[in-house]
C-alpha cells in the first residue's frame, strides 16, 4: 500500500474530528462529566443546562467542520482516500 497524501490524513483526521464531535454531543452523561469537570460546585441541574449547551455547541462545531471540508475538496486540497 502506497503512502496516504497529507490531503488523504487532513480528510480522515477531519472525519475522526466529526465523529467524535457527534458521540460526544450525544451522551448527555459524558456532557455532565464533562461541564463537572469545569464547573464542580454547578448543581445537577446546572449541569443538564450545561450538557444541551454542549451538545448544541458541539453539533454547531461538527457543522463548522464539515462545510470546511466540503470547501476543502471543491478547492482541491482535501481528497477522500482511495
Amino acid at each position: 500500500m502506497a503512502r496516504p497524501t497529507l490531503d488523504q490524513l487532513r480528510y480522515v483526521t477531519t472525519e475522526a474530528a466529526l465523529q467524535a464531535l457527534e458521540q460526544m454531543s450525544g451522551n448527555p452523561a459524558a456532557l455532565r462529566a464533562l461541564a463537572h469537570d469545569w464547573f464542580p460546585d454547578a448543581d445537577e441541574f446546572d449541569l443538564r443546562w450545561c450538557a444541551e449547551g454542549l451538545a448544541s455547541g458541539l453539533t454547531g462545531m461538527r457543522g463548522l467542520l464539515e462545510n470546511r471540508r466540503q470547501r476543502l475538496i471543491k478547492e482541491g486540497r482535501m481528497e477522500m482516500p482511495q
